[in-house]
């Protein structure tokens, strides 16, 4: 089973997520 790679993956993008609107408001 390969659940954490996909948990890799969404970790990653959630981090995007999270740092784009940071570096915004920055």
């Amino acid at each position: 089973m390969r659940y954490q790679l996909l948990l890799r993956e969404i970790l990653k993008s959630t981090e995007r997520m999270g740092d784009e609107p940071r570096a915004i408001r920055s």
